[in-house]
C-alpha cells in the first residue's frame, strides 16, 4: 500500500519512541473499514502488543463490524491525545497517528487469551484481580471475539 505523506512536514512524528507512546498510552481508536461503497467507522477500545506489532480489541461476535471484516480485511485506524483548545487562538493541541493494516478475527483459543491478557493489561490501573478471575478459565474465552490489527504503517502529527 502507498502511504500518504504528511502535508505539514514540520508537525510530523518522526520519533519511534513517540510513536509507540501514543499507541501505549492511547485507550480508543476509531476503525475505519469498508466493503464495496460502504464506509463504516467505529470507536472501540484497545491493547497494544509491541511484540508483535499488533493491536487486540474484544467485541460482539456479530454485527456490521464484523460482516465487514469477514469481507475486506484492510483497515485505517485512528488515535488522538487531545491536548486541549488554545483559548484566543481558534488551535486544538493534538497528537495522532493513522494506523494502516489488516484486521482479521482470532480463532486460536491461546491467542485469544493472549489478546484479552493484553487488552486487560492495557486497560486497567490494577489488573491482577481481573486476569486472575477471567483468564485461567478456559470458558472465558468461550463466546468472546478478538480482533487483531496487524499494524503495517503508521504515521503521526502533533500540534503542541
Amino acid at each position: 500500500m502507498n502511504s500518504y505523506h504528511v502535508r505539514r512536514t514540520e508537525k510530523e512524528i518522526t520519533e519511534h519512541a513517540l510513536l509507540v507512546e501514543l499507541l501505549r498510552t492511547g485507550r480508543w481508536l476509531t476503525l475505519a473499514l469498508s466493503t464495496g461503497n460502504r464506509p463504516y467507522a467505529v470507536a472501540i477500545n484497545y491493547g497494544y502488543d509491541a511484540d508483535r506489532n499488533c493491536l487486540y480489541m474484544h467485541c460482539a461476535e456479530n454485527g456490521r463490524k464484523m460482516d465487514m471484516i469477514r469481507t475486506n480485511t484492510a483497515c485505517c485506524a485512528s488515535i488522538v491525545q487531545d491536548l486541549g483548545y488554545k483559548n484566543g487562538k481558534c488551535d486544538h493541541g493534538f497528537r495522532s497517528l493513522i494506523i494502516h493494516g489488516t484486521v482479521t478475527e482470532v480463532l486460536d483459543y491461546e491467542e485469544i487469551r493472549h489478546g484479552l491478557t493484553v487488552l486487560i493489561r492495557h486497560l486497567e490501573p490494577d489488573p491482577e484481580p481481573l486476569l486472575t478471575r477471567l483468564i485461567p478459565n478456559p470458558d472465558s474465552a468461550a463466546g468472546v471475539t478478538i480482533l487483531r490489527l496487524d499494524i503495517r504503517h503508521v504515521t503521526g502529527k502533533e500540534n503542541s
